[in-house]
């Protein structure tokens, strides 16, 4: 049944989820021809129903995917581009749906990935902003939901970005802003016993206690 489009959305998934499995095997030129066979069917379904958002979505996460295999093999144009477009796609779906949290928490995504790029390309004024952006929206999901611990996680995880980027620049009082900012975050799950034996939580836990017993602050 080729004109089957839940077939063809199920299969598209597959693919993504085998790209995801040789990235994390180090098989990169798989992982990016697995994407790419994701990003045609999305491609073709997005474009036969426009105003399907969830296929719009699926299209973002392909590019989002094929920028993150082109940032680990350091093609950084490539990845700056893939990451772009699924931008785009973000901000159209938010456009059209404002209220609708897990479209902002993926957009918040993409401009960590970009800020990344644009910090190992030396644009920090850029990987400012981007970094800027990402904890804007983190702290305004906070906000909205302030019992989604999820969220928070994201937080601490943006204030972390900024901290590291600030190290870079030498601001050493930035430095110390958001890295406190980011401890709060993490004493509140500790004392909640939340993310007890999440290695993400526990890496930004040695982060934090690094950049807090540094004398350079």
């Amino acid at each position: 049944d080729p004109g089957n489009a839940q077939y063809r959305r199920d299969l598209s998934v597959s693919y993504n989820k085998l790209g995801d499995v040789a990235q994390a095997e180090g098989n990169l030129a798989l992982a990016r021809s697995s994407f790419q066979k994701s990003l045609d069917l999305r491609e073709a379904l997005a474009k036969a129903d426009p105003g399907n958002a969830q296929y719009r979505r699926d299209l973002s996460i392909s590019y989002d995917s094929l920028g993150s295999v082109a940032q680990a093999d350091g093609s950084l144009i490539q990845a700056r581009s893939s990451f772009q477009k699924s931008l785009e796609l973000h901000e159209a779906l938010i456009k059209a749906d404002p209220a609708n949290a897990e479209y902002r928490r993926d957009l918040s995504v993409i401009y960590t990935k970009l800020g990344e790029v644009a910090q190992v390309k030396g644009d920090l004024s850029q990987a400012l902003s981007f970094f800027q952006k990402e904890l804007d929206i983190s702290e305004a999901l906070v906000k909205a939901n302030p019992a989604n611990a999820w969220f928070r996680r994201d937080l601490a995880s943006s204030h972390l970005d900024l901290a590291a980027l600030a190290l870079k620049m030498k601001d050493k009082a930035t430095v110390h802003q958001h890295t406190t900012a980011a401890g709060a975050i993490l004493d509140e799950f500790k004392q909640a016993d939340l993310f007890s034996s999440d290695p993400e939580v526990a890496r930004m836990r040695n982060i934090v206690a690094a950049h807090l017993k540094s004398p350079s602050r």
